[in-house]
């Protein structure tokens, strides 16, 4: 199974994440809400990973490079997501594969069994308190030779809005990636 994921873009990272598993299937409202979330997640991650534009205006540009303006707001940020951190701990950060599709992780204690049905909180940004939630079906698992079990979920069918945000979430991480080891 190691590499279960449909052929296509991925990212791979070691992220803090959760499986819920789910007794019943989410209502349509549950669907909705936690779309909508997992979008304005994904959404801010893509607002804390722009870099500034250039500033056309000369006398604007010099102000914000004197002033350390940028440097400050990424520093209160910053700031803000470990205190948020403080009163609510992060789950144990795990070697995970996403794709726009699915997800593969490693985990060293019980596994969910193929076929069975959760949701996956991932935390993609440690400034983003909130986690990118998805729905899910276990697909697969393969015990590894170290000893931990390797999961592999498939997403449910998402509306367009958060299979966009998720799918260019994932290419710009791939694109980094490629970038990173290009220069290493």
């Amino acid at each position: 199974m190691v590499g279960a994921l449909p052929e296509g873009v991925y990212c791979e990272d070691v992220l803090p994440m959760t499986w819920q598993p789910l007794a019943e299937p989410l209502s349509r409202v549950e669907v909705e809400r936690m779309e909508e979330s997992s979008v304005h997640v994904l959404r801010g991650v893509t607002a804390l990973e722009e870099r500034m534009p250039e500033v056309k205006d000369e006398s604007t540009q010099e102000f914000l490079e004197q002033s350390g303006l940028v440097d400050k707001i990424n520093l209160a940020i910053e700031m803000l997501g470990h205190l948020l951190t403080l009163h609510n701990p992060l789950p144990p950060a795990v070697p995970v594969r996403l794709s726009g599709q699915a997800i593969e992780w490693d985990v060293a204690s019980a596994a969910p069994s193929p076929g069975s049905r959760g949701v996956v909180c991932l935390h993609i940004h440690r400034y983003v308190p909130q986690p990118l939630r998805l729905a899910g079906t276990v697909r697969d698992t393969e015990l590894l030779p170290d000893g931990t079990t390797q999961v592999w979920v498939e997403f449910d069918p998402m509306g367009e809005p958060l299979a966009n945000a998720l799918q260019r979430h994932v290419f710009r991480r791939h694109r980094r990636a490629i970038a990173g080891a290009r220069r290493a």
